[in-house]
């Protein structure tokens, strides 16, 4: 398990976000963020059928690079007195919220960019990861442009 999380926080391919505007049963559009790390290819095919839907109003493809894209991550990673306040530093470094802390273990919230996340996993692994969840991207586009 351990070589499949340093190979993914190697490589990052694109996040592209298909922001889906559709009805929800109510008289008012509800939106939903659909995030695919692919090609070219798979993206066209998944914008094809997503526009076949019934519901869907709008689909409007959004590039990390160039709008707002983050991501939620909680991470628990093994500590004792000696590397606490290093783990502290990074933290602060990174802006990430401490959430949980025991005589065993650190427990830090973060939301940011896909991209910085899979720096603070590679600056945590020396320390030892013990969990890790992440929410998956979501995005909006910059400026007074709206879907």
């Amino acid at each position: 398990m351990e070589m499949k999380r340093q190979a993914r926080a190697r490589v990052l391919l694109p996040v592209l976000a298909l922001l889906c505007c559709f009805f929800a049963g109510g008289a008012y559009a509800q939106r939903a963020a659909v995030t695919l790390k692919a090609t070219d290819t798979p993206l066209e095919q998944v914008t094809k059928q997503l526009n076949k839907m019934v519901d869907v109003i709008k689909l409007k493809q959004l590039d990390s690079s160039n709008d707002i894209c983050r991501e939620l991550m909680l991470i628990k990673v093994r500590c004792n007195a000696k590397n606490r306040s290093d783990l502290i530093d990074i933290a602060q470094l990174m802006e990430a919220k401490i959430s949980d802390l025991s005589t065993n273990s650190f427990t830090l919230e973060i939301s940011d960019t896909p991209q910085r996340l899979a720096l603070l996993e590679e600056m945590l692994r020396p320390y030892g990861i013990l969990e890790e969840v992440r929410t998956g991207a979501i995005a909006l586009q910059h400026g007074t442009e709206i879907l």
